[in-house]
Formats: C-alpha cells, structure tokens, sequence
C-alpha cells in the first residue's frame, strides 16, 4: 500500500476497536478538498500531488467505516479555516426546521439548562436554544464562524478543536453533535471527555450521516458520508451506539430519518430521468400546426401542471412509503441518537 506525499497524510488504526485490520471499501475523489488543496498549495505545498483521491476502509473486526490513510491535524486545521458561515445560507429553512426537532426532543428531558454544540458553525442552533432559555456554549474550528456568532447572536463559543479546549470545571446537561462527529479526528475520545464534562441524567444528542441508508452504495456507487467534505468517519447505527456506550452513555434513542429537502430532490432526479427516457414532455408536445402565442402559453401551463400531478404521485405513492420502510429498518439518511449519562465511570 502507497502512502499518498509522506507530508500531509497518516495511517490511523480503528478509533472504536483499536484494530489496524481492515479491507478497502474504495477510492473516491473529495472536490471540497480538492479544491482546498488548490488553495492550500499555493502558499504551501500539493498535498495530492498526482492522486487526489482518498481511501475509505471498514474496520474488520468491528465494522466502522473511516479514512485510511487521512490528512494530518494541521492540515485538517486549515482546511477548517477557509470555512464560512455564509456557505450555509442557502439551507437556513432547512436547518431551522431540523433544529426546532431537535430542541423539541431536548425539552423532553431538560426544559432548561447548560447546552454545549461542539461543531456549532454559524450557531443557529445556540441562538434557537438560546430563546428557549438555556444558557448556551459552542465550540468552532473556523475562526470566521466564531466570530459570526458572536457579531450575529451574542453567544460565546470557543475556537479551536473540542479536546484541546477546558471545560473540566463546567457541567453541562445537554451535549451536541450535529453533522461533528464525522469530521473529528478522534470521535471516541471526543465522547469520553463530553462524558467527563456532563452532569449526572445530561444528555447527549447526535447527529450523522448514515452509512447504511439505502439505495447508497450498491445502486448509487457513493458512500456518502466518508471522504467528502472533510469526512473522517462513516458511522452505522451499530457502530454509533457501540462508540457511544463504550464511552460510558446509555443509549435511551436511535432513529433514521431523511433530511427535508431529500424527497424532492429525488423525486426531481426520477422524474427528470423518466421523462429524458420516455420522451413524456415530447409527448405532451405534441406535434401540432403552429398555434397562436397564447395557445402556446396554455401547453406550457398544461405541460407544468401534469409536473406538478405526478410529482405529487411520486411523493404520495414511491417516496412516502420508501420513507416508512427506510425509517423502520434503520436506513434513513441521517442517523439521530440521543444518550444519558446516567452514572460515573
């Protein structure tokens, strides 16, 4: 096996089981990171030099997907630097609705209390705690986010990576990692030290992609959530709720669920292929005498409004009940879990 420049990238052994056994899942070419590098090079050095892919493995012993070889902390640091809170504007709608969910299942067990977000961005998620009363913290690699939210919402939120940071003196009763965990360089040890820094019955809320949604890799070819944007690890169900209780949290909830804007998309991408494939607007272009400007405004308006019909028909018929079976077998998008700390180590 070839290390890729000696430089920028290392070898790790498995951060849930210890193991350095695994097999390779495969090669997949990172454009976020490419395109870092491109910035990354001019003042430094290629960190790719003649492969910009990386590799994704699965542990053998214990099943956890992750980076083998990956790019060194420094590296990963400055990557993290070019980050901008602006980048996620266009999923502001998204992201609200997604943390209202959240804070509705936080109420559940603290109505009030200290709330930290490790990889809290632009912090929208502290300022929608924040108004529901909890006394709120953050932690941010990107300096330009920090900054952001302390301009934007007043909320304190520390730079820097959460292992190097000292909170030993603080409790806190809520713990989040929305979309973080992936990205950490050592997810296990990131648990252990929330553990540390939460009081008795805090809770833990979690959110990745997951590894094992379906249609993901036997049909699409892409393991989404390894080796893209920065992805370290490619966390299941199993090898969540093992790292999780291995850190000494009982896991109290785990569910899948997709993300609001993942319907339509693929109801679009279908529809968009099935018509290319059938010809079906063809047909409904039907070929006629040249008509007047206004006929042709009604064929268009007719032409959208059978869209619209049959992507309410796919939604209601296809992508609701896809929903429901991925839901109940565990193979939605996204893997949210919630755990108790409910006694010391």
């Amino acid at each position: 096996m070839t290390i890729v420049n000696n430089e920028s990238r290392e070898y790790v052994n498995c951060n849930l089981c210890g193991s350095n056994d695994y097999s390779i899942l495969f090669n997949k070419q990172d454009d976020a990171m490419v395109e870092f590098n491109n910035k990354w090079k001019e003042s430094h050095y290629d960190i790719y030099k003649d492969d910009t892919t990386f590799t994704t493995v699965m542990c053998d012993k214990c099943g956890l997907v992750y980076v083998n070889p990956r790019l060194k902390s420094e590296i990963l640091g400055y990557f993290y630097e070019q980050y901008l809170p602006e980048e996620q504007e266009s999923n502001d709608e998204m992201r609200k609705f997604t943390f209202a969910k959240h804070i509705e299942k936080i109420k559940q067990y603290h109505k009030t209390g200290r709330l930290l977000d490790i990889g809290c961005a632009n912090s929208y998620f502290l300022n929608m705690a924040k108004t529901e009363g909890y006394e709120v913290e953050g932690v941010e690699k990107s300096q330009s986010c920090c900054e952001y939210a302390k301009k934007t919402f007043n909320v304190n939120v520390f730079n820097g990576d959460f292992l190097s940071q000292d909170f030993t003196s603080k409790g806190f009763d809520i713990v989040c990692l929305f979309h973080s965990l992936e990205h950490v360089e050592y997810p296990f040890e990131t648990l252990q030290k929330v553990y540390k820094i939460m009081n008795d019955q805090g809770i833990i809320v979690i959110d990745v992609p997951n590894v094992n949604r379906a249609f993901n890799v036997k049909i699409t070819k892409n393991l989404w959530g390894a080796s893209c944007e920065g992805h370290l690890y490619a966390f299941s169900t199993f090898t969540l709720k093992s790292m999780v209780a291995k850190a000494g949290f009982t896991v109290i909830g785990v569910e899948t669920n997709r993300l609001p804007y993942n319907c339509w998309e693929d109801g679009s991408t279908v529809l968009t292929f099935l018509f290319a494939r059938f010809g079906f607007l063809n047909y409904l272009r039907t070929k006629r005498p040249p008509c007047s400007a206004n006929d042709q405004k009604l064929k268009v308006a007719e032409i959208k409004k059978t869209r619209s019909t049959l992507k309410k028909l796919y939604h209601n018929l296809i992508v609701s009940p896809l929903i429901y079976l991925e839901e109940t077998f565990y193979k939605g998008v996204q893997i949210t879990l919630i755990a108790q700390k409910l006694n010391n180590l």
